[in-house]
């Protein structure tokens, strides 16, 4: 990657945890070890490139935030915290609702109002008013889930030796694909896509 197609968004004093961006790409939201999240306008200019402008700081969190994700169409942003809660935003600053973690761990990653924490084998389902709603009990570990299905029917969690297609509506795993080794990160393109990192350095793609 040149440098010149390379910049920098200045907001946080500590080590930045989690990034997650709206679908449209008009949105990114950051979320921080400075117990803070930030979200921010993302534009275009021809001199410089894509740039970003801070919209809104949640500052509303008494622990340091390991994840965060964003839904325009629900006008939500949503973090997770090192103390098991999960804060609901709107997007213009106001704290709608807050959750805690059924067994008070961290939440180590948060998509759809579902999460998941290390090292409980379960993800949870809330709505948007912060009410349990379900949960489901993998085989796997989980270990990420995948930001890009925030507010759609079906979530993707990367586990231990897996990846798992989980039905939202009703919690039911549709169906699981044993990887070799463990994934640390997952994306969705396109629907058609997934991009799988293993712990192991690999990069796997897989038709779906």
């Amino acid at each position: 990657v040149s440098t010149q197609s390379t910049w920098g968004l200045r907001g946080h004093s500590h080590l930045v945890t989690g990034v997650s961006s709206s679908r449209d790409g008009k949105y990114l939201v950051t979320c921080s070890l400075d117990h803070t999240s930030i979200l921010w306008t993302l534009s275009y200019e021809r001199s410089i490139g894509l740039t970003g402008k801070i919209t809104t700081v949640f500052r509303g969190n008494n622990s340091p935030l390991l994840c965060v994700a964003i839904s325009t169409s629900c006008d939500l942003v949503v973090m997770g915290s090192v103390s098991g809660i999960a804060s609901l935003y709107s997007m213009t600053g106001k704290l709608e609702h807050k959750v805690r973690h059924p067994l008070s761990l961290p939440i180590c990653g948060i998509t759809n109002i579902a999460l998941f924490s290390h090292p409980d084998y379960n993800i949870y389902l809330y709505s948007i008013n912060g009410n349990l709603i379900n949960k489901v009990r993998l085989e796997f570990l989980p270990k990420t889930i995948s930001p890009s299905t925030f507010c759609s029917r079906y979530l993707l969690v990367g586990c231990a030796g897996a990846v798992v297609c989980i039905d939202s509506y009703d919690m039911s795993i549709r169906s699981t694909q044993r990887i070799k080794g463990t994934v640390s990160a997952l994306q969705l393109i396109d629907h058609k896509w997934m991009i799988l990192g293993t712990k192991d350095g690999d990069i796997i793609v897989i038709n779906i």
